[in-house]
């Protein structure tokens, strides 16, 4: 199903993160969602202790509890690294992966070389790509080998690409401000208590900068990690603009030769070079092929921002966990039926919508503007972002839970917080919106796009050159799943 392509050199626990965040975080926030509807609907039976007396967003004194906040971070983070366990458990489908390391022998020269020979069968016959990337990726010659070899065989298939340093900072940053979340409305509700008098809660301006002051020190962070993540970008251009054979590095060299070969002869068989053509000429196609397809793939497989939406709702799923509680504890204390909803829709409003614009996007694009900034300067552009930020982000939210507070009289209202959930819902689509697919003109040598339709029991070898060292040779298949040698242990293994 997927092709893994990594560096070794890279930390094996950033790719670890990385591959569970990639195959797990969907199943990860389904689970979140349950876990926190289900603690959502006891604590509106009651079955679930209040007995906390907490300050809400107005600066009102309630009786609550953590109870969605709680229940939907520990079945988050339990499901993103036990999914594929329970998966395995269950006995359901699993998805089945190539890693070069247990599909291509490590201590028998031969047999490695043989399977280095045959690595375009399995980029062949794979549906997607999974690229782990790191700052390294693209100053290596054997992952810069596959993703063109990938793109060149099937370009109608899926490349994925995985920043293996977003993943963590992700994951980081969402258990960071769950306790965060529970240590600000602790202290909220302290400063109230012996701060406000019963006539200063709920007091507007005193409500937005006591929020305010709470969220500016994540949104200092979230820019502090963009402004890298915006520098990582342009590094990756201007590297891939830069590649070359010559000076791309193996981590052993003297697979060089190997590779060399391999890349030439296949960049003559896919059209990239004549098929007379040297084996320097062969090679600086293969340069020319990487400096102005593999942006373009890379582009479209991070999105137009580099971040793509259902990170930017992890990234926020604080507030979605958080607000389930708000709106219960409303429902508890008999709010009206009215404003309840306007509660409801207001809330998924603002994750959905009003978070991933103010908190994702918008610092992304300020500091894409200051990213040539550098010293004093540039702590000063990430100070002032992380400011406007703060401010654009604790306006939005007032005025929303002002629509909010008038939903529950005023029909002028309720059509104003639709109006506003639309309106950020449009601006919210235009930027997270998918890029075009990738397409190359010249394809595979006998023109066709599509791969061979696969079969559940077994597949055809097929030779795709007349060359010794480079046959294209499927590996056979029991079951629908693709068997590959692993010398280490002496048999086949089931990758």
């Amino acid at each position: 199903d997927v092709f893994i392509s990594h560096n070794w050199s890279t930390r094996q626990s950033l790719k670890y993160i990385a591959l569970v965040f990639h195959f797990n975080k969907r199943a990860a926030m389904v689970a979140a969602s349950v876990a926190a509807l289900t603690s959502f609907a006891l604590t509106c039976l009651g079955t679930l202790p209040d007995d906390m007396v907490v300050a809400d967003f107005e600066m009102h004194l309630h009786r609550h509890n953590f109870a969605c906040l709680i229940s939907g971070t520990i079945a988050f983070f339990v499901t993103l690294f036990g999914w594929h366990r329970l998966v395995h458990v269950l006995g359901w489908q699993k998805t089945t992966v190539f890693l070069d390391k247990t599909c291509v022998c490590q201590t028998d020269d031969a047999l490695k070389r043989r399977g280095i020979e045959k690595l375009p069968a399995f980029l062949f016959h794979s549906r997607h790509m999974l690229v782990l990337y790191s700052d390294v990726y693209l100053e290596k010659l054997w992952t810069m080998y596959e993703i063109a070899t990938y793109l060149l065989l099937t370009p109608s298939g899926r490349l994925m690409v995985e920043p293996v340093c977003l993943p963590a900072f992700t994951l980081s940053f969402f258990f960071v401000t769950v306790v965060g979340r529970i240590v600000s409305i602790i202290v909220r509700t302290s400063i109230t208590e012996h701060h406000f008098s019963p006539e200063q809660q709920g007091h507007g301006e005193l409500t937005v900068a006591m929020n305010a002051a709470i969220t500016w020190p994540y949104l200092l962070v979230i820019v502090i990690v963009v402004r890298r993540w915006c520098a990582e970008q342009d590094n990756l251009r201007s590297r891939l603009m830069e590649f070359g054979v010559d000076r791309a590095r193996c981590l052993a060299e003297a697979d060089r030769r190997i590779v060399e070969h391999d890349i030439a002869t296949f960049t003559r068989q896919s059209g990239l070079a004549a098929p007379r053509a040297s084996q320097k000429e062969a090679l600086r196609s293969f340069d020319t092929f990487i400096q102005q397809e593999v942006p373009k793939v890379l582009r479209i497989s991070l999105g137009r921002l580099g971040i793509r939406y259902s990170d930017a709702l992890i990234i926020c799923g604080t507030f979605f966990l958080s607000s389930l509680g708000w709106v219960a504890q409303m429902i508890i204390e008999g709010v009206n039926a009215r404003r309840v909803w306007a509660a409801a829709l207001g809330n998924i409003g603002l994750y959905f919508t009003t978070c991933p614009l103010y908190v994702v996007v918008l610092p992304l694009v300020l500091m894409r503007v200051c990213s040539k900034l550098r010293g004093i300067v540039a702590c000063l552009a990430v100070l002032a972002v992380s400011i406007v930020c703060t401010a654009a982000c604790a306006a939005a939210a007032a005025s929303c839970m002002l629509l909010v507070c008038h939903a529950g009289t005023s029909d002028t209202a309720v059509v104003a917080l639709v109006l506003y959930i639309l309106a950020h819902g449009a601006v919210t689509y235009a930027v997270f919106r998918p890029l075009p697919p990738w397409v190359h003109g010249k394809g595979m040598t006998d023109g066709h796009s599509r791969r061979e339709t696969r079969s559940e029991s077994s597949m055809s070898s097929a030779t795709a050159s007349s060359d010794a060292s480079f046959d294209v040779e499927v590996p056979p298949v029991r079951g629908g799943t693709i068997l590959c040698p692993c010398t280490v242990v002496g048999r086949t293994e089931n990758v």
